[in-house]
């Protein structure tokens, strides 16, 4: 009777053990944790994120599953996990990219320019935290380039939002035959945070991202930091009921038109064009570029 006790109790542990399973995403050459690693199914449409220490729990019903497991400048790997804890990712090497910039004894910095048009925003809830907003910005100079800077709006839905919710900002080709976001241009992880409402600029020339004649797609990657960055606001329906909304971090400022290139992407789902009533919407960006006179 002892003994089938003991068993009972071990097999009661294994499945509370496996109920769910941390797993850690690294560094391949420092064992060094990935922060905010992407790991999706795109089998079954799901997924999510490490956290600031690369670590993450993966549900039971989900460690049969293959999953892409992603982090700027490395190489994905596609796993199942049922026996692995540790995601070892490598490091992609330096290459040149498709954009040569000739040096050159004088050189200007001109901006490209995708305005505000409409009182539009583009927001992350704790219901689609992970979601991508992106727009393609066209090359107007008709130059190969690097980036300087990047500016955009952060706003909120009231006093409660928090400006120091931290924002991946990723850079892609864009491919004429799909009419969406192809490539990833960056090959380092950039994050950053507004830190105030209303216009923000970040300095981006440490990356040398290169600005294709043809334009480039400007993409905004949130992610979980953290409880801190959630909050509630209520407000009154035309019905006349209080209802409770559930926010995250900020807003962004966002463009909309017919001639506007909007896309969105969300863990687990391929690139779609984001439009509404026919219109394309996407976040409205400056970024200053550095060209050869």
């Amino acid at each position: 009777m002892k003994r089938l006790l003991t068993l009972i109790l071990a097999l009661i542990a294994i499945q509370f053990t496996y109920s769910q399973k941390q797993i850690h995403v690294v560094d391949s050459l420092t064992g060094k944790g990935l922060p905010f690693a992407t790991v999706e199914c795109f089998e079954k449409k799901w997924g999510l994120y490490t956290d600031s220490a690369g670590f993450t729990t993966i549900p039971e019903n989900m460690l049969q599953e293959t999953h892409k497991v992603s982090y700027v400048g490395y190489q994905s790997k596609e796993i199942n996990f049922i026996t692995a804890n540790s995601i070892l990712l490598n490091r992609l090497p330096q290459k040149l990219g498709d954009v040569t910039v000739v040096s050159c004894m004088e050189s200007s910095v001109e901006k490209l320019v995708v305005k505000e048009l409409g009182n539009n925003y583009l927001g992350f809830t704790p219901k689609n935290i992970g979601n991508v907003w992106a727009i393609y910005v066209p090359n107007n100079i008709g130059k190969n380039g690097y980036l300087k800077s990047l500016s955009h709006n952060a706003e909120g839905v009231s006093n409660k939002e928090n400006p120091d919710a931290p924002v991946r900002i990723r850079f892609f080709k864009y491919d004429t035959t799909t009419k969406l976001p192809s490539t990833e241009i960056s090959e380092d992880d950039i994050i950053v945070a507004p830190k105030k409402r209303r216009r923000v600029t970040y300095d981006l020339s440490e990356y040398k991202i290169q600005i294709p004649a043809s334009g480039i797609v400007v993409a905004f990657e949130m992610f979980d930091a953290g409880s801190g960055y959630h909050y509630t606001t209520k407000s009154k329906w035309q019905d006349g009921t209080i209802r409770t909304m559930e926010h995250y971090g900020w807003y962004l400022k966002s463009s909309k038109g017919k001639d506007i290139k909007g896309f969105t992407k969300s863990p687990g789902r391929n690139w779609i064009k984001f439009e509404h009533g026919g219109e394309g919407e996407g976040p409205a960006v400056r970024l200053e570029i550095k060209v050869c006179k």
